[in-house]
């Protein structure tokens, strides 16, 4: 995970293999989870969520679940 911090505004990234259950398939598919959180009041709070696929192979063994 990479989280970085500009003033009252902190980006998330996460590099993930998701799992899925696809009709009576399990399927794995790589994605970058951004949030986006700012901070109000001291407190902060989640402003934008985004799940985007990748192009590139999936990291993680199918064995492992």
């Amino acid at each position: 995970m990479d989280a970085r911090i500009f003033g009252n505004t902190a980006i998330l990234l996460e590099d993930i293999d998701l799992q899925a259950a696809v009709g009576e398939h399990e399927v794995t598919n790589p994605f970058m989870v951004t949030e986006v959180y700012i901070r109000e009041s001291g407190k902060w709070k989640l402003a934008q969520l985004t799940f985007s696929h990748l192009l590139r192979p999936v990291k993680m063994n199918s064995s492992t679940k």
